[in-house]
C-alpha cells in the first residue's frame, strides 16, 4: 500500500474510533453551500462531515473489524461521526434532507457495534436527545419525594387549618 492511501486509511480509522457511531450518506446531490450548513450544524452537536473514498472506507473497516458495508459502499460516500449524541445527529441528518428535497441520501448508520438500515436511522433520529432523557429521569427521581413531603406536610397544615377555624 502506498503511504498516501496508509496515512487516509489510518485517517479514516481515527474518524471512525473516535466516535461510538457513524453514518454513511451519499451526498452527490448536494451544493458545496449546502454542505457547509449541513457541518456547520453537525458542529453544533460535535460531529463532522468527511468525504472518504469508498477504498479507503473499506479498507478502515476491515482494520476495525467492523461489519462488511461494501453494499452500501457504491457512489459518493460522506462519513457523519463524532459527538457523543446519535439520536440528535441522526434528527439533523433527517432535517436537512427534509429541508433540501431529499438530497441526502442516508445510506446505513453504525451505532455501538450494531448496523442500521437507513429506516433505523429514521426511528434513532426520532428519539429524545440525551438531555431530554436525563430530564426525565431525574423528574422520575424526584417525584417520590415531592410526594413524600406533601404527605408530611399534610398533618401539620391540617392542624393550622383546625386551629384557625376555632379562632375566627
Amino acid at each position: 500500500m502506498r503511504a498516501e492511501k496508509g496515512l487516509l486509511v489510518r485517517e479514516a480509522v481515527t474518524y471512525l474510533q473516535d466516535s461510538d457511531y457513524f453514518y454513511l450518506a451519499d451526498f452527490s446531490r448536494i451544493h458545496v453551500e449546502e454542505v457547509g450548513e449541513l457541518r456547520k450544524t453537525l458542529r453544533t452537536e460535535g460531529a463532522a462531515f468527511h468525504v472518504v473514498k469508498n477504498k479507503i472506507l473499506c479498507l478502515a473497516v476491515e482494520v476495525l473489524t467492523l461489519p462488511d458495508l461494501r453494499k452500501d459502499l457504491v457512489g459518493p460516500t460522506a462519513v457523519i461521526a463524532g459527538g457523543c449524541n446519535p439520536s440528535s445527529v441522526a434528527k439533523i441528518l433527517l432535517q436537512f434532507r427534509k429541508k433540501h428535497e431529499d438530497k441526502l441520501v442516508i445510506k446505513c448508520g453504525f451505532v455501538t457495534g450494531h448496523s442500521l438500515s437507513p429506516d433505523e436511522v429514521k426511528i434513532l433520529s426520532e428519539l429524545p436527545t440525551l438531555d431530554e432523557l436525563r430530564a426525565r429521569f431525574m423528574s422520575l427521581l424526584q417525584e417520590p419525594i415531592r410526594q413524600m413531603v406533601c404527605v408530611l406536610n399534610a398533618v401539620p397544615q391540617g392542624f393550622l387549618n383546625v386551629l384557625q377555624a376555632k379562632t375566627s
